[in-house]
């Protein structure tokens, strides 16, 4: 029986099942605390000792290990997660770096991995999952991995065939507003293919943070009653803090539009900046996050190169 958070407390004594996003988790020795929210409310999810045994290493002292599968923000999730409790932790690559090279290049793909290797996380390379035989793992580039755990992070599929009048392609088309074609639906999240007004053009953006943001613009449009709506006007962003590296995403990062890269790095610190006719339409920061805000201004006003090395490179000089 599928309900909502709202709903589960009339379900004492049955089974249910519950659909929604962990909003906080907490592992105290072998019991694990878990923060279920959905739209209507929150649940506390308290998982069996001998579940939670497994987040650790087993009765014989041997570590545990697991397969991560994924390139994402839930992969690194999944890393710090295991890695903190004691697994030996295996992740894949689908080409030459994790994450892609595109996205971090060669300088962010090394900084990465360099933090991963801190952590004893193996990765394998050009790796993806061939077949599955119970416990073990065959990757099409030959390798083989034994392990009876693994984490797939493996990203969702919108479902929107009870809007049937509704323009759509990836997520249901919106407009500035976040109206879509029909004027008394709105859409934010996952949902919305909403235009940015900065990178003039209509995008989609899965993060939290965003979705939050877009909710309540959305919702602020609903309900305006002298018919003055408001523009959706932010630059997406996500920022992870993942096993002491700052990771953050402005923009578009990765765009297969972009044609031209502007990249400072040293030692640990990345600022990566993917340029499309000369303006800035996004950034991947390793390590800086204190330039987030200059970087979301440049984006949003259009500036190109001659801005960033004007502002950044002496500042790097001077370092």
């Amino acid at each position: 029986m599928k309900i909502n958070i709202a709903e589960s407390v009339k379900k004492i004594n049955q089974k249910i099942i519950l659909q929604g996003w962990v909003s906080n988790l907490r592992i105290h020795k072998s019991v694990i605390f878990i923060d279920l929210r959905d739209g209507t409310g929150i649940l506390q999810v308290v998982f069996a000792p001998l579940l939670g045994e497994a987040l650790g290493r087993s009765p014989t002292g041997e570590a545990k290990k697991i397969l991560i599968v994924g390139e994402s923000f839930i992969a690194l999730e999944f890393l710090e997660i295991f890695s903190l409790r004691g697994f030996e932790v295996h992740m894949l690559a689908r080409g030459k770096y994790w994450g892609g090279e595109k996205k971090f290049g060669e300088e962010g793909s090394r900084i990465m991995e360099e933090n991963f290797r801190l952590h004893d996380a193996i990765i394998h390379r050009n790796a993806e999952i061939n077949f599955i035989k119970n416990d073990e793992f065959y990757l099409k580039n030959g390798e083989h991995i034994k392990t009876p755990l693994w984490a797939l992070g493996a990203g969702l599929t919108r479902d929107f065939s009870f809007l049937q009048n509704i323009e759509k392609n990836i997520g249901l088309l919106c407009d500035k507003y976040l109206r879509t074609s029909d004027p008394d639906i709105f859409a934010a999240g996952d949902a919305a293919e909403y235009y940015d007004i900065f990178l003039k053009r209509r995008i989609t953006v899965g993060n939290w943070t965003s979705s939050f943001l877009q909710g309540r613009c959305a919702a602020m449009n609903m309900l305006s009653m002298d018919g003055k709506a408001q523009v959706f006007k932010t630059i997406p962003a996500y920022t992870l803090v993942n096993l002491g590296t700052n990771l953050t995403f402005l923009g578009a990062v990765g765009c297969e539009t972009a044609d031209d890269i502007f990249e400072l790095s040293d030692d640990n610190r990345l600022m990566r900046v993917f340029l499309e006719k000369g303006n800035a339409i996004g950034t991947v920061l390793i390590n800086r996050f204190s330039d987030k805000l200059t970087l979301s201004k440049l984006i949003e006003n259009g500036h190109g190169k001659e801005e960033l090395e004007k502002i950044f490179k002496p500042a790097l000089a001077g370092q």
